[in-house]
């Protein structure tokens, strides 16, 4: 029984602290709660600090930028068309050749050969035709004599057949003749083309006449097999830039157009280019579109393969009304700014059309905005809330009374802890005071060492342990109940002696 007395003792004592807790702290309860109002709520309005620009005209340009990288106009690479080994390589990498320059030569002895033994089989298919054009022509004059003879019926018709088999057999014999030399003569032919095979001369058609060496791939000595490649001929009198265009902007990019190319190697120099060439489709697996740029590179600066920034013009217009991208903001999904009423330091949301945004600046299309707007500070913005510019003077300090919030009870735990925290302060002035002014302590007499006891001498009583073995304890001294802290003498604090 008793312990549950002493539960409910303990939780009734504590109930009261935290009502007493809760009723003391400044800004608490209901009232607090109705007091303390922000931008957006009721009760105190507070000014959200912002700054602003005005609506200014501006030079604008719609642009498209994007990245790309640079291929010569024309590339060729000259390959081996037969076997053999390199014997001679005339040209290296960034010389400049022309049309019908000898590249290299390949080892030519068996291409030789091959085209003398072409030669001689063509000799003797030619000597096979002409030996069976004159069997023909004997067999046509036996067939003649033999066909006389049987008019004259000297000659009978077995002899007329036999006459006439053997010219028709002659006759094909020399048809075949015929054809060997054409085989023979195709073969040389052949053999001529397999032998200039090994050497290596370029040839194109049109301008430039120079054209560069890019790349080489063999060395001489090289076993080269068909087709192999040997060294790459370059046209960089043009170059051409590939870009890939996204659906977006695919159809805001039409052939035609001109383009300004920076490359990040080239710093300060722009070229221009002109778009040649634009895919009918995009890629289903990037959703982009080849884009090509054709850029006249006279001095040959620009090389392929170099990474370059490519801008293409849309649009341009001039003085236009425009405000920082800063400015625009996105509420329920619609774009717009907030605008400032300097008279009543207010915000509006005023949902705008933009037209050409080129940062830092967007142009407004519609409606005409007629004070400045908000380009920091726009976040806590919604509309009529009060804002403070710049130099504007800060809001005066709302009073405290019992209307801002602060009940009676709330007021009276206020003013306690007030007056007790000046108390503490006056009470730690005194004492402070007193340790400035207090004098070296008196610790008493000097304890001098024991002698003898002499005969005829008065015993000295005992000592008392509470004195400390000093003799007998003398009486503290007694000063008025009204006495403060600061009257009382040096060391009395310290030695527990109140007043």
């Amino acid at each position: 029984m008793k312990r549950a007395l002493f539960y409910l003792a303990l939780l009734a004592a504590l109930g009261g602290l935290a009502y007493l807790a809760l009723t003391a702290s400044p800004g608490s309860g209901a009232g607090a709660r109705r007091g303390r109002g922000g931008p957006r709520g009721p009760g105190l309005a507070t000014a959200v600090p912002v700054e602003v620009a005005s609506l200014t005209m501006r030079d604008l340009v719609a642009e498209g930028r994007f990245t790309g990288s640079l291929l010569p106009r024309s590339q060729f690479t000259v390959a081996s068309k037969v076997a053999g080994r390199l014997q001679r390589l005339f040209v290296d990498i960034g010389d400049q050749i022309r049309s019908g320059t000898r590249i290299a030569e390949i080892e030519d002895e068996e291409y030789v050969q091959a085209l003398a033994q072409a030669r001689a089989d063509l000799a003797i298919a030619r000597a096979n035709l002409v030996e069976s054009q004159a069997l023909l022509d004997v067999a046509r004059r036996e067939l003649d004599r033999v066909l006389k003879m049987r008019q004259q019926k000297v000659s009978s018709d077995a002899e007329v057949d036999a006459a006439q088999a053997q010219y028709d057999s002659r006759a094909a014999r020399h048809e075949v003749n015929k054809a060997s030399v054409a085989q023979k003569e195709a073969m040389v032919r052949a053999a001529e083309v397999r032998l200039g095979y090994t050497r290596l001369d370029v040839a194109w058609s049109g301008p430039p006449d120079v054209r560069y060496i890019g790349a080489r791939f063999q060395d001489v000595g090289a076993l080269l097999s068909p087709n192999a490649p040997i060294v790459t001929v370059l046209d960089l009198s043009t170059v051409v830039a590939v870009i890939d265009v996204v659906e977006r902007e695919y159809f805001q990019i039409g052939v035609g157009q001109t383009a300004d190319i920076r490359a990040a190697a080239l710093p300060g120099q722009v070229f221009q280019g002109r778009v040649v060439r634009l895919a009918p489709l995009l890629d289903p697996v990037t959703r982009q579109a080849r884009a090509e740029i054709e850029i006249p590179n006279p001095a040959a600066l620009l090389k392929p393969g170099m990474f370059v920034d490519v801008r293409l013009t849309y649009a341009r217009r001039t003085a236009v009304p425009a405000v920082p991208t800063a400015a625009l903001v996105s509420r329920n999904n619609t774009t717009g700014v907030f605008q400032i009423d300097l008279a009543s330091r207010t915000a509006a949301f005023i949902p705008i059309q933009t037209g050409i945004i080129q940062e830092p600046w967007a142009e407004v299309a519609s409606p005409a905005l007629t004070g400045p707007v908000v380009v920091l500070g726009q976040h806590l913005l919604e509309d009529g809330v009060s804002v403070a510019l710049p130099g504007d003077a800060p809001p005066a300090e709302p009073a405290r009374d019992g209307t801002a919030g602060r009940g009676e009870r709330g007021e009276r735990a206020e003013r306690g802890e007030r007056q007790e925290r000046e108390g503490r302060g006056e009470r730690g002035e005194g004492g402070e005071r007193g340790r400035r002014t207090e004098p070296p302590r008196d610790r008493g007499p000097t304890p001098q060492p024991e002698r003898p006891a002499a005969p005829g001498d008065t015993p000295r009583p005992p000592a008392d342990a509470a004195s400390g073995g000093r003799g007998v304890a003398e009486p503290a001294p007694r000063f008025p109940a009204s006495a403060s802290a600061a009257d009382l003498p040096s060391g009395t604090a310290e030695a527990g002696v109140t007043p």
